[in-house]
Order: structure tokens, then sequence, then C-alpha cells
């Protein structure tokens, strides 16, 4: 962002400086000691697991232009305010503010991580585009991310996140976007939204802040009329329908192709990856592209595009294929996966499965019925608790075993595995199956 006085800054916080002058500028906002240095603005959040007033200290002593906290610690500079977490939302607004980019937010239940990279990489070439860094979408990674906007940005794609009611709504109130993506609703978050309906209000949050124009999934009617009776104009994506539509989907050689019809071209598409649900996430990236009036005339860019870690990974170990998807799970994002390998080259076809987290009261029936869409499959190995529902969803003639831990799950299909086959790898982060994948790597490498 462009310097901000840190005297505008406290004014804009209903800060009071505590030690010398409030004179200097700030050029970004931290809430990790470590990524101190001068010019950075230390929010000592208070959080689940740690209270960032243990470490004003350390933060000005790395050379933080100043602290702002919401109890005197006795550190110098710093600046008191009532609530620190509220402070960095507000110091997030004053720096958009200063922004002379155009801001695509992008939210929903699945993929808009991966359609927020695909949007930033197509928007490069049109000029310097800033997107979120990792998963910094959150109350806190949101506004961090907008102080981190360089000032001659012509673009900044923010990716929004959520647990419950009103955050999206917070988020969009700072970042006021100019288009607005809603990738997808579907059943996550259960456990503080209560239903499907209860997600698609959520994500529809962001829709009365969308300064121009909203992109949405033609297969949600209920999420448009959401936007229209917000008076929101609406671009829509999709398969059978849309403004947008995604055609001819093939995989092959690891690679997935279609074509993306848009109202004035058909445009090809690649993408280094053998999962043809991205391919939405490409129709919603255009989308938004035409949101902005920029038309798409080739996908060229998104041919060595570097998906997030996690998602769909492909690995090969002689003639055995891993696929790797565990940097989160739910209902849509395992089917997904699921519809994937099913199309792939395999001679036979292991899951190694867990827990899908986060789904409240509908828990064990959603595990019920993404289990019942597991189809050509030998063997699932699981690891959760949620194993027993999983395993009555299941068809009988796949062979189920539940295990207490990644590495004996992994221990467990490596004397099965044969030339041909292939692994998905698939459960909410929280239960670490990457270690399942770090057991197979070490032994098939061998």
């Amino acid at each position: 962002m462009p310097t901000i006085s840190l005297s505008k800054l406290l004014k804009h916080m209903n800060a009071s400086m505590l030690g010398r002058s409030d004179s200097s500028s700030i050029d970004r906002f931290i809430i990790d000691s470590r990524a101190a240095s001068p010019g950075a603005l230390f929010f000592a959040f208070i959080g689940t697991h740690a209270d960032g007033h243990d470490f004003v200290t350390d933060a000005l002593s790395r050379g933080a232009t100043a602290a702002v906290v919401q109890r005197d610690t006795g550190d110098r500079p710093a600046a008191l305010v009532s609530d620190t977490g509220k402070a960095l939302l507000e110091a997030g607004r004053l720096a958009r503010n200063t922004s002379g980019a155009q801001f695509i937010a992008v939210t929903g239940s699945a993929g808009k991580t991966t359609t927020k990279e695909i949007i930033a990489r197509l928007l490069a070439r049109h000029g310097q585009t800033h997107a979120t860094r990792g998963n910094l979408n959150n109350l806190l990674g949101v506004p961090i991310t907008l102080s981190e906007i360089p000032d001659t940005a012509r673009f900044a794609v923010i990716e929004m996140g959520m647990n419950a009611p009103g955050e999206i709504d917070t988020l969009a109130d700072i970042t006021q976007p100019h288009v607005g993506v809603i990738t997808n609703v579907g059943p996550v978050h259960l456990e503080g939204l209560g239903s499907v309906d209860g997600v698609r209000s959520a994500k529809g949050e962001l829709l009365p802040h969308i300064i121009r124009k909203a992109v949405l999934p033609a297969a949600d009617p209920a999420l448009i009329q959401m936007a229209t009776d917000k008076n929101v104009e609406v671009i829509t994506f999709g398969e059978e329908a849309g403004d947008i539509r995604v055609t001819d989907v093939h995989v092959k050689n690891g690679y997935t192709f279609a074509k993306i019809l848009t109202p004035n071209a058909s445009v090809d598409a690649m993408l280094p990856t053998p999962a043809p649900v991205y391919m939405l996430n490409v129709a919603a990236a255009v989308a938004a592209l035409t949101a902005l009036d920029i038309e798409v005339s080739d996908l060229e860019p998104l041919k060595d595009l570097v998906l997030p870690g996690g998602r769909m990974e492909t690995y090969k170990f002689g003639n055995i294929s891993i696929i790797f998807d565990g940097y989160n799970a739910n209902p849509l994002s395992f089917q997904s996966a699921l519809q994937t390998v099913e199309t792939m080259e395999s001679s036979r076809l292991f899951g190694i499965f867990g827990d899908m987290l986060e789904l409240g009261n509908a828990s064990e029936e959603l595990h019920r019925l993404v289990a019942a869409k597991v189809k050509g499959f030998e063997a699932v190995h699981y690891v959760g608790t949620f194993a027993d529902s999983f395993r009555s969803g299941l068809n009988p003639a796949i062979r189920f075993h539940h295990h207490e831990t990644p590495e004996d799950a992994a221990a467990a299909l490596l004397p099965e595995l044969r030339s041909g086959d292939l692994v998905l790898i698939k459960a909410s982060r929280g239960i670490h199956l990457e270690r399942a994948l770090a057991i197979l790597s070490s032994k098939l490498e061998v």
C-alpha cells in the first residue's frame, strides 16, 4: 500500500498514542512479531492459543514502527485501542481506500483459492496484480492482505473465507470489491451455519458490497435471486447454462482440456492437473474478467499454472500414481475428487480417506452420502471418527479398513499396491493425511 502516516491511522482506529510522537509512516500491517521491520505496524491480537501482547517487545526490538495494543504493556511506541482485532479491520479499510486498484473478491464453499489464483494469472497480463497469499482470507488475513497491495497495482484479487454468519459481510464491507465471485454453495461449516441455506446466506453477504457485478454459478438460482433482490448485476457461469460456459471437458496425460464459451468466442483451455472440476473455476475467472470489461481471447497463461499445494497433486512412483487432495475436504470437493479419479486410467483404485470436519449435526449423514458416491474402488483405508458412518454408505463390495493413524493406513495399503494402481488421498486438513503420503512416498521410492 502507499505509506500512510501513523497519525492518520491513529485517528481512523480511534487510538491513543503512548510514547513518542506519531509522525512515523506505515507501509504494512503484521500480527506475527517475527515479520517485524521498519514500516510495519504490529497488532497485538489476542487469539485462541496466543496473546499478541506477549510479543510486543519482540516486535519493537525487530524494528516495527509501533504496536497496537488493547492493554498497556509498558512497551513504546504503542497505540492503545479498545479491540486490536477491530482496529486491524479499520486499518485494512483505510489501506483499501488508499489503493487505486480494481478489487475482485472471491468466496465460495469450494474452489475459491484455485479461482483466485486463476483470476490473478489471467489479470497479470493486463496490469500489475496482487492476490491473497496462502490462506490469509479471514478477519485477520484480509486486512493484512489489503496492506500488502503495492501502490502501483492495477488489480487486487482478495480471497474471503468464513466460519460463521457476519464474517463475509465484515470482510466485504472493508474491501468494497468492484467484482464479487461466489464459486458455489455447499454443505460446509455447518457447525456454525446450520444448513446449506445458511451457507448461501453467509456467502451472499458479499452481494450488497459489490460495486459493479457479481459472478455467480448458473446452477444456483436461489443465489442469483438474492443478487437480483439486491439490485446487483450478475454474470453467470456453468456447464449446462450460463453467460460463460464450459464444454468438451476431457483429461489426457495428466492434463485437463476444455472449451470456454463466452458471448463472443470459444476459447481453448488447458490446466496442468487431471481435475475436470477446475474448469468451472476457469469459467468463473473468465466471467470475472468479463465483468471488468476485459475480453478473454486466449487462456495461454493457465498452461503452466501452479495450483495451491495439497489440491489434486499428482505423484508418480513407477507405474503407481497417487492423487493427494488433503488441503481440505467437504462433500462438494470430495465428490469432485472421486469423479476425477474414476475417469482416470488405472488397473485398480484405492483410497486413503478421512473425516470431513466442521459439518455439525449433519456429519454422519454427509459421510454416508459421500461414501455412496465411491465407485470402482478395490479398498478404502479410513482415518477418523466417522468411519462407521462412511462404512455404512459404502458399497459392500469395496473392502473397508479403519485405522487409528494416517501412518497405519499407509502401512496397510503398501503391500497391496502394484503397477498400474491409482491411490486417492482425501480428507480435511485436520486429519493430516499428508503423513500417509509421506510414508507411501518414502517406501515407493525404494
